[in-house]
């Protein structure tokens, strides 16, 4: 795709019949309009994913200030496009190159935020005083890489999701072979009915990490209200006693 697409655009600015400088607009363009969505969002958060409301709404004088030079880089190519300053396709690389830059240096001042703030590192942080030492870990139709690690774990944690999902943590192969882990943990994947069974029986006590929006079917599952732990962001923890 890349290969023929990179043809096409050769061929639509080399071929001096059809020559058209305009082509190389599309790039900029999409990002002048993604900037403004940002801009429009942190002026109206709602239309924002949540995960980064309230960086955009903070980040907005940076979003103006980003905003207008990039709008300043690509009106200087689009009027010298259009008065035939350009005759090489460098104009067109500096300009792509200059907005790409300034793009990638605001998007990801947002991305860093919001990512800080749904790190496994920070959640974890949050878990350990609530984690025993014979506590057992599950993570409810519910994944976050780099949580084990950081809380520190020393036992398997227990996978809850519906037996139809195709992969368990982004494997086929787990999700099909469901293999055990190492001796002496038991089963450590389980369906929603397997879990609901297990949880009736086990003489463990259960950490049990989730969405919220699950907290329903977590609890016909356990047959009463489980124990309220902890709430980050839109992710709880509860107990099974």
């Amino acid at each position: 795709m890349a290969i023929l697409t990179g043809r096409a655009l050769v061929h639509s600015i080399r071929d001096t019949a059809t020559k058209r400088w305009s082509i190389l607009w599309i790039p900029q363009i999409f990002i002048i309009v993604f900037l403004g969505y940002l801009i429009i969002g942190a002026l109206w958060p709602t239309l924002l994913p949540d995960e980064i409301r309230a960086v955009a709404t903070q980040s907005f004088s940076l979003l103006l200030l980003f905003g207008a030079m990039i709008s300043v880089i690509f009106g200087i190519f689009v009027i010298g496009g259009l008065r035939n300053f350009w005759t090489d396709q460098g104009a067109a690389f500096m300009s792509t190159a200059a907005i790409l830059t300034f793009f990638m240096i605001v998007t990801g001042q947002i991305i860093s935020a919001a990512s800080i703030e749904r790190s496994a590192k920070s959640m974890a942080q949050a878990i350990t005083p609530l984690m025993g030492e014979e506590d057992r870990l599950v993570l409810y139709d519910f994944s976050m890489e780099g949580l084990p690690f950081y809380l520190r774990l020393n036992k398997p944690v227990w996978m809850v999701q519906s037996a139809r999902k195709k992969e368990i943590m982004g494997s086929v192969y787990v999700a099909e072979k469901r293999p055990t882990p190492a001796r002496g943990y038991g089963q450590v994947l389980f369906s929603y009915e397997e879990f609901a069974a297990e949880s009736k029986t086990t003489a463990l006590p259960l950490r049990i990490l989730l969405k919220e929006r699950n907290l329903s079917r977590l609890t016909r599952d356990l047959g009463e209200l489980p124990k309220s732990l902890m709430k980050f962001d839109d992710i709880v923890l509860v107990s099974n006693r």
